[in-house]
């Protein structure tokens, strides 16, 4: 497996062809991040933390990038498909 380096994202930042699928994804897991944070309560405003995995993915000879949502699950794309896939 290839090692992620500055290099390595920089060689594949320009060959990402679309992020709809995932950049959904990311809008619901913030939507669920909100609703577990606020609850019965009732808020101005609410900061969410996300957390998201970036590694190399060489099977395909790009990045794969994850993201964990508050239910536990890490769903996950890879720039090169557009995939979305669940980790298992």
């Amino acid at each position: 497996m290839a090692s992620l380096t500055k290099a390595y994202i920089q060689q594949h930042r320009t060959t990402s062809h679309t992020y709809a699928a995932f950049g959904k994804l990311i809008i619901d897991a913030i939507l669920d991040e909100a609703e577990a944070a606020v609850g019965t309560n009732s808020v101005n405003q609410l900061n969410v933390q996300i957390d998201f995995q970036v590694t190399p993915y060489t099977d395909k000879d790009c990045l794969r990038i994850c993201i964990s949502k508050a239910n536990g699950e890490t769903w996950c794309t890879n720039q090169f498909t557009d995939d979305v896939y669940k980790l298992d």
